[in-house]
């Protein structure tokens, strides 16, 4: 009787805000450790503390929502930690620890691997297909960087750990959604024009991270027939 009411929808909402919520801040004593390597002073805006632990609540139940008790949700958790410090390091700093992108890289690798071994349960891994993600994503990004455009060389290392992540379909998409959001953002900001806006160094990394997140809980096939 407990097992059917515990693997309800609500309760897997209820604890994925709740395992979101609190890994928020794990991702906050993380971030201070690799801000202190670099002797940056860790900063955090008084609404923030409050807004960020709320939008991981809310990923947290979006990933038990689509993935329930698995092998799967484990592996997005830990990227949503990595995601939280990417996100406000860049926000902050303009800085993308090196060792997050590692992070991605490895743990793509230590659940994907077993995929490739014939392990069920485990995230799918095309490693052809990571591959080409990885180089083209990097490339979108780079050649911006590359015509003299303003972007940051940790955003375009980030473009290339989210192609390996999710492979070419799935950073396309990734990289369809962080423009909606760019835009969203500076249509909301009402500051200044979108095209001077792109031609400031704006932080991409919070946008990409959202970006990978979604296409990762709700896969490149759900997107594409939404």
């Amino acid at each position: 009787m407990v097992a059917p009411i515990i693997n309800t929808i609500l309760v897997r909402v209820l604890v994925g805000f709740a395992l979101g919520f609190i890994l928020s801040f794990l991702a906050v004593e993380i971030e201070k450790v690799l801000l202190k390597r670099r002797e940056l002073e860790f900063t955090r805006v008084k609404y923030e503390k409050w807004i960020i632990p709320i939008m991981m609540g809310v990923f947290g139940s979006l990933i038990m929502w689509r993935m329930s008790y698995s092998i799967n949700a484990i592996y997005l958790f830990l990227l949503l930690i990595i995601g939280q410090v990417i996100v406000l390091s860049d926000i902050h700093h303009r800085v993308i620890p090196n060792d997050t992108l590692l992070a991605i890289l490895i743990l793509k690798l230590a659940f994907g691997i077993p995929n490739l071994l014939g392990v069920k349960g485990f995230p799918e891994f095309d490693v052809v297909q990571s591959i080409i993600g990885l180089f083209v994503a990097f490339a979108i990004f780079a050649f911006p960087a590359f015509i003299g455009k303003n972007i940051g060389i940790g955003d375009i290392k980030l473009a290339g750990c989210m192609g390996f992540c999710l492979g070419l379909m799935g950073s396309m998409c990734a990289i369809v959604l962080m423009g909606f959001f760019v835009i969203a953002y500076t249509f909301l900001q009402k500051k200044e024009p979108v095209l001077i806006m792109f031609k400031t160094l704006l932080p991409m990394g919070p946008f990409m991270v959202i970006g990978m997140m979604i296409v990762l809980i709700f896969g490149t096939n759900g997107l594409l027939n939404f």
